[in-house]
């Protein structure tokens, strides 16, 4: 009867071990300006050999946009308030697309950062920027800066649940 009683705790403690944590956090209120701008990062600006970061282009890979990837989900930075380097997370955008993706990168404590126009006013809060390589860039991305110019894209950002790590 005791090891029945052992058996069943361990099993419960697996289970809430193995249990995903799941959370949603949405963007902060903007003042009705946009979110819609994803930019982009070259991943060969990660260098430290030594970090998380790289260890994941390492098994990255490239689509035939110039996106990098890894396990079907591109790889992006977003601000730490939403995660973790190797964090599983899904972008929710106005539209109703989901992004499938992991943090590639930190873009540290900020939810955003500001893209200007040339008149020096906020054109957007680019809350998503996504990791890239950049000689495979689709043209018009690269031109824009955007990554919103690529089909599927585009959208304003309202919501990134994160998942957490699944490896």
């Amino acid at each position: 009867m005791n090891s029945a009683k052992k058996l069943i705790g361990t099993t419960s403690i697996l289970l809430i071990l193995c249990s995903p944590t799941v959370t949603a956090e949405k963007v902060p209120d903007t003042n009705g300006i946009n979110t819609a701008w994803k930019t982009y990062m070259s991943y060969r600006a990660i260098t430290d050999t030594k970090s998380k970061q790289y260890e994941l282009q390492q098994k990255a890979y490239t689509d035939r946009n110039g996106l990098r990837k890894y396990a079907g989900r591109y790889l992006v930075a977003v601000g730490t308030p939403y995660g973790k380097v190797g964090d599983y997370i899904d972008v929710v955008m106005d539209n109703g697309e989901v992004l499938n993706c992991i943090i590639g990168d930190s873009k540290g404590d900020r939810y955003w950062h500001l893209v200007y126009g040339e008149d020096g006013k906020i054109l957007s809060y680019n809350v998503v920027e996504f990791i890239v390589d950049t000689p495979e860039l689709d043209e018009e991305a690269k031109e824009w800066g955007d990554i919103s110019k690529i089909d599927g894209f585009y959208g304003n950002v309202t919501e990134i649940i994160n998942k957490e790590e699944q490896e």
